[in-house]
């Protein structure tokens, strides 16, 4: 590895080794990750997000209790399956959308944002599923 930096006014050239990075311009407050097979997200933002689903759905004024016991329950089931990344069964993941479409398609909406937001870090799978879903939802 190894390379050369080239700082200050005028610098024009910045070169970088084998597997190196580059990067020319303004880069405050940016975040560079490197390595192979690296995941960005956490289980805390995941968390994070499917926290803010579940208070979406106690606020919905027009939904008994047993509604919102059942959105719960197949949110934490897609919660559950999504976390196991590519090795998600991709025909419960989509039959726990399709319910979520046909109960709360509001709800819908955000469980597919969240399964595809780079914050929350889940695999190809899970993102192509929760593309699939956003689609026949519309």
């Amino acid at each position: 590895g190894g390379g050369d930096f080239v700082a200050g006014a005028g610098a024009r050239n910045v070169k970088a080794g084998e597997r190196g990075i580059a990067v020319g311009g303004e880069v405050t407050g940016s975040t560079f990750i490197t390595g192979d097979g690296n995941i960005v997200g956490s289980k805390v933002e995941r968390e994070k997000l499917f926290e803010e689903i579940h208070q979406k759905i106690d606020a919905r004024p027009q939904t008994t209790p047993e509604d919102k016991a059942d959105l719960q329950a197949e949110v934490k089931d897609i919660q559950a399956e999504a976390a196991k990344e590519d090795k998600a069964d991709e025909a419960f993941l989509s039959r726990r959308l399709r319910n979520l479409k046909r109960m709360a398609p509001d709800i819908l909406e955000v469980v597919t944002a969240t399964l595809v937001n780079p914050l929350a870090g889940f695999g190809l799978v899970v993102k192509k599923i929760a593309e699939k879903a956003k689609e026949t939802a519309a």
